[in-house]
């Protein structure tokens, strides 16, 4: 870890060292910190008869940091948890969770460099998923994140416009692939299920035509992503198009498409990745702003569908059924909104092949947003739920994934209410395992006085599992557990609480939290030994000065 804080300490500096702007304007610098004690009847989230009771002290003090001139735009957010006898065995742990954007625009609208950074904890395993860095100490690892990019935005005089973009990205966990970790002191026992270190090269060039152009207009392509991994297989997603368009009036166009995909990685269960040339041939009607249609056909063919009938709705949904490409076959890709003055309703589905690592490189420690698309943020530790435990096991696979959700979310003077369904199917292309994870979450906030608020929040989560075995075949499991490669588990967790600002004035963005909050946490399975119970009770106070 020291080795880790040394490197983002240098790579701030390089970040910074380049800058000549006058940092003493258009800038906003909060220190912030937390102090909380939280008692834990199974700190280790252990099986029945296991249990190890313990209170647990967080002293964590933080930063943030923002700047936003004309060409210039940067985001920084740091934290550092110190726990005392988090394990219930005396012991002090200390954790570091550290978000970095920047954008800088280095000639106005031509070439610009983008800088990312970040360091947070995850779950290892998806079978004994923690919420945060207090619980399940075993099943944890820390992920570090830092990349850049720089590109080119072109004008070629109204012929063509265009962006080039080359991105870095390195992406590393602390757990070693070689060592073996016990799970909450259980009997499950992984080997080798640790992600591997990758680094991830693309290169990226899109054209298309200018003003000059109006009768006729057109599109080029090209997106080449190697993904290198320290042990594992590598990964490469190539693709080239070409788009030309005639537009025959204000509502009818007709369109040629032709390209090639070119992709490489590790699948023998259940692959649809099919390489070679793809085209498309088609045509699109929209008569007015409320509604559109548009068709292709060819061995990769398409219909798209818009409506906006009322200011307040927007429903996009395309059916593909392609040749070529990664996600060969029938699928399916839909968004809808719904917004009132109050109230914002949403629902999405969508089909794509990923990573592990895909996952991880948009995850941010910091930044969550709702169905409304503002952030969402906690009054006490000023930031979202550490961890997303709908996330998969860390595997070197590239995995199908089918995810589809609707969300709500209604806003009063006084109360904030928000709820989510969503459903997640990835299939395995290696060990062809297939996960099926249905969950569901509400949140409610009510200020019922000027500086006092209940909140109440609840989520309930079932994983199936079918296919491999626990971990893939990367996973032994000790001979008192059953070594099915099918099981189910069912997750549901409930907290509330009361929040109670404290008059408290040092500088112009000062505050003072204080909340007390009850949580419980059951998971049941097919297997006993993937059942743990928790009841946490935790006092704290938050400062922003």
């Amino acid at each position: 870890m020291r080795k880790t804080i040394i490197c983002h300490l240098l790579f701030l500096i390089s970040i910074f060292s380049y800058q000549n702007y006058s940092w003493a304007r258009n800038w906003q610098l909060d220190p912030s910190l937390t102090i909380q004690e939280t008692y834990s009847d199974n700190v280790r989230l252990a099986t029945s008869g296991q249990e190890i009771s313990a209170f647990v002290t967080e002293i964590s003090p933080g930063i943030s940091f923002s700047r936003r001139t004309a060409r210039n735009e940067l985001d920084l957010n740091y934290r550092m948890q110190n726990y005392f006898n988090a394990g219930g065995n005396d012991s002090y742990d200390l954790f570091h969770q550290f978000q970095f954007d920047s954008k800088t625009e280095f000639s106005r609208n031509l070439l610009f460099l983008d800088l990312s950074s970040s360091i947070s904890q995850q779950n290892v395993s998806d079978i004994r998923s923690a919420n945060d860095n207090i619980s399940g100490g075993n099943n944890r690892t820390n992920v570090t994140r830092y990349g850049f990019s720089p590109y080119w935005t072109p004008r070629f005089h109204g012929y063509a416009d265009g962006e080039l973009r080359f991105r870095y990205e390195k992406l590393s966990t602390d757990r070693d692939r070689n060592d073996s970790a016990s799970i909450a002191n259980t009997n499950i026992i992984t080997t080798n299920s640790a992600l591997s270190d990758s680094e991830t090269i693309e290169e990226s060039i899109h054209l298309k035509s200018g003003w000059r152009f109006s009768r006729v207009t057109w599109a080029v392509n090209f997106v080449n992503r190697e993904q290198t991994r320290e042990r594992g297989n590598d990964v490469v997603f190539r693709h080239t198009d070409g788009l030309v368009r005639v537009h025959l009036n204000r509502e009818f166009s007709l369109f040629a498409q032709a390209g090639y995909s070119d992709n490489s990685f590790q699948g023998f269960n259940n692959n649809r990745n099919r390489n070679g040339f793809f085209y498309t041939f088609g045509g699109g009607w929209k008569p007015s702003r409320y509604f559109g249609i548009e068709a292709g056909f060819g061995n990769n063919t398409f219909v798209t569908l818009k409506l906006s009938p009322t200011r307040h709705m927007k429903w996009d949904v395309t059916y593909r059924n392609n040749d070529i490409g990664t996600n060969t076959g029938s699928t399916w890709e839909s968004h809808f909104e719904w917004k009132t003055r109050r109230a914002t309703w949403t629902a999405s589905y969508s089909e794509e092949t990923s990573t592990v690592q895909n996952l991880l490189s948009d995850a941010r420690p910091f930044t969550q947003v709702d169905a409304t698309g503002q952030p969402v943020i906690d009054p006490v530790t000023n930031q979202p739920f550490q961890r997303d435990i709908s996330l998969p096991t860390l595997v070197d696979e590239v995995f199908i994934s089918k995810r589809g959700e609707i969300s709500f979310s209604y806003r009063t003077g006084k109360t904030d209410i928000n709820a989510r369904v969503f459903n997640v199917k990835r299939i395995f292309q290696v060990s062809g395992r297939k996960d099926d994870v249905f969950g569901a979450s509400a949140d409610l906030d009510w200020r019922f006085t000027r500086r006092t608020s209940f909140f109440a929040r609840s989520s309930w989560q079932k994983r199936d599992r079918k296919g491999s075995s626990l971990l893939g075949s990367a996973t032994n499991i000790t001979s008192t557990v059953n070594n099915s490669s099918n099981f189910s588990d069912n997750r549901f967790d409930f907290s509330l609480g009361l929040i109670r600002r404290i008059p408290f004035r040092v500088g112009k963005n000062s505050r003072m939290n204080a909340r007390i909050e009850y949580r419980f946490l059951n998971q049941t399975s097919d297997s006993e030994f993937n059942e743990f119970q928790e009841n946490r009770i935790s006092a704290s106070l938050q400062m922003s000065l």
